[in-house]
């Protein structure tokens, strides 16, 4: 059992303890999951708690988010957290934010909701950053259960940002690439090596670009349009993988209750060195995962806190903060 005096517990003026679990979930397809979880515990048989799923960003193993969600557990969310298929301890196999790896976001919920016996199944939220991100905006438009999203340093359109002003981004794709094929890190689909080697060489782009619009948000946006989950959304200005032009673009294209920060920085490292506790990245992390708390404060369990009619853009420049209506 863990006890953790957090700052968004202390700003509701109330603390659960939380409980701590590791979990083989079985998926759609059979596939096993490795999934960890940290839930409040209460006396209360008919209190209910919001559902948050996180999902791993590219090669990186669970616990990625436990900074957070011990903290946001203790003030009354259901976390889970699952290792995308593929990866490490989970089975199947890596094929960028397929089908396989959206039809497993709705698994787990439904897991969570059985598991859970808490969980409120209105209200309920995924997100990650990268990798993550991807999958949460491609099952939130699946899934109509999802109610808000948050996307942290996530694709818009891949095939744009793979191939940014038709140039490829070959250090980031070899990386990528690479991590994937890497045993000890997972097992990568052979149609993953298979895209790469088609965009180096500007072969097939037509089939490129289908595979990248099937993994893309911009490729969904009529269903999120249906759905209409909460969208949060980070970024990071000197991003060269996800170039943060294309996701304002894919932003300002969104139909549905939204909030954008666009934070100093590369890919990923506001969200994921401030999970590290690196201070260089300190000012930016606490400011977005304040704002993803809130976020989740707001469109899960309702609270009147401003987040939705604040400013809908913000751009840290300099240290400093500004806002765009």
């Amino acid at each position: 059992m863990s006890v953790c005096f957090t700052l968004p517990a202390i700003v509701n003026f109330w603390l659960y303890l939380t409980w701590p679990g590791v979990h083989r979930i079985t998926s759609w397809d059979g596939v096993q999951l490795q999934g960890y979880s940290e839930r409040p515990l209460t006396v209360n048989p008919y209190k209910k708690f919001p559902l948050v799923i996180f999902i791993n960003s590219w090669a990186t193993p669970g616990k990625e988010y436990l900074t957070e969600t011990v903290g946001w557990a203790s003030s009354g969310y259901v976390c889970v957290e699952y290792v995308a298929r593929g990866w490490y301890s989970s089975q199947g196999l890596i094929n960028v934010a397929s089908s396989d790896d959206i039809q497993d976001v709705s698994a787990v919920i439904n897991w969570a909701v059985k598991m859970f016996h808490h969980v409120d199944s209105d209200s309920i939220a995924v997100g990650g950053i990268s990798y993550g991100s991807m999958i949460a905006q491609l099952a939130a438009a699946a899934d109509p259960r999802i109610r808000a999203v948050l996307a942290l340093s996530g694709s818009s359109n891949l095939f744009d940002e793979l191939s940014w002003q038709k140039s490829i981004a070959n250090d980031w794709g070899l990386a990528l690439v690479q991590s994937g094929e890497d045993p000890s890190n997972g097992r990568e689909g052979a149609d993953v090596s298979k895209m790469y080697d088609r965009l180096t060489k500007h072969k097939e782009m037509d089939i490129v670009a289908r595979w990248c619009s099937n993994r893309s948000m911009e490729g969904v946006l009529e269903q999120l349009h249906m759905n209409r989950p909460a969208i949060y959304m980070s970024h990071q200005h000197q991003d060269n993988l996800f170039h943060s032009d294309v996701a304002l673009r894919a932003w300002q294209r969104l139909q549905v209750p939204k909030k954008l920060d666009l934070n100093q920085g590369t890919h990923g490292s506001a969200e994921m060195l401030g999970l590290l506790g690196i201070s260089e990245a300190k000012s930016a992390s606490d400011h977005i995962w304040n704002n993803a708390f809130r976020w989740l404060e707001r469109w899960l369990k309702g609270v009147q806190n401003g987040v939705d009619l604040e400013d809908h853009v913000n751009i840290q420049l300099g240290g400093k903060r500004f806002s765009i209506g």
